[in-house]
């Protein structure tokens, strides 16, 4: 699991921790100011296992800055601000700090910045009391970029139907319509294409449809997809058609199970 936090501002005031990691590998924070009004919980409380970087954190009036237990290793650079406690306090757990760490105010931390308890490493740093303006330029989030995607999907079945169905797929009076009405062709895609749109959002879609050219019929038929006009097909022609939005929306919701050639 990786998660990377990046330029915000956290506010506290409660007793509780600004933010707490478990059990998490791959965490990076960074340009983050935690601020609290009562001295107590902790900036970041990270434990069980967690493996987190941090870089370029202001933390101001909690009772510990960072706090660190449950064998977790973290790495801390160029972080700043005083805590009514520590700066950080370690129990069981790996350290590693570069720069200027967060300040505290506890007689027993190891030059009143860092509280270590049963500790196999740490490499030492400076203390950082200096928070009169952030270390950063916060920016908004920079959005995320959507990502185009291309699938291809074989229909399944196919239709059509008019006083009773038909292997050929056929739409309007082709053969006369006998007093039966136009033809209805449907191609079937089942469910694979309609999960693959219930994940997708702007879509746009393509079918390929190729005439047979021995049957009868107009040199240039009409090609409507759910009484929508998208083009023309000769004889023994084949080529691709712009499925319309509305069928292509029927498709993802449900309410639609094909697509209908009719008109």
């Amino acid at each position: 699991m990786y998660k990377q936090i990046l330029c915000a501002i956290i506010k506290r005031s409660s007793p509780n921790n600004g933010m707490s990691i478990k059990n998490c590998s791959c965490v990076t924070i960074q340009k983050l100011r935690f601020s609290n009004t009562t001295n107590n919980g902790s900036g970041i409380n990270i434990d069980v296992g967690s493996t987190v970087y941090i870089t370029f954190c202001d933390f101001c009036n909690f009772f510990n800055g960072i706090k660190v237990g449950g064998y977790s290793t973290v790495f801390v650079e160029h972080c700043r601000g005083t805590s009514s406690f520590s700066g950080m306090a370690v129990y069981n757990s790996l350290v590693i700090y570069n720069g200027s760490v967060p300040a505290g105010n506890a007689s027993n931390d190891i030059d009143h910045n860092i509280y270590m308890y049963n500790c196999s490493a740490k490499i030492k740093g400076t203390a950082s009391v200096n928070i009169t303006k952030p270390q950063y330029t916060l920016q908004e989030a920079v959005p995320v970029a959507s990502k185009a995607v291309t699938s291809c999907f074989s229909a399944l079945a196919y239709q059509s139907t008019r006083q009773y169905s038909v292997t050929d797929l056929c739409q309007a009076s082709w053969g006369g319509s006998g007093g039966f009405g136009d033809y209805r062709g449907n191609i079937f895609f089942g469910n694979s294409l309609k999960n693959w749109l219930s994940k997708a959002s702007r879509i746009s879609a393509q079918i390929y449809l190729q005439r047979q050219s021995s049957k009868h019929g107009n040199t240039n038929a009409k090609i409507k997809i759910e009484g929508t006009d998208v083009g023309t097909l000769a004889l023994g022609e084949g080529k691709w058609f712009t499925v319309p939005s509305n069928v292509i929306a029927g498709l993802k919701d449900g309410s639609l199970v094909s697509i209908e050639l009719n008109g």
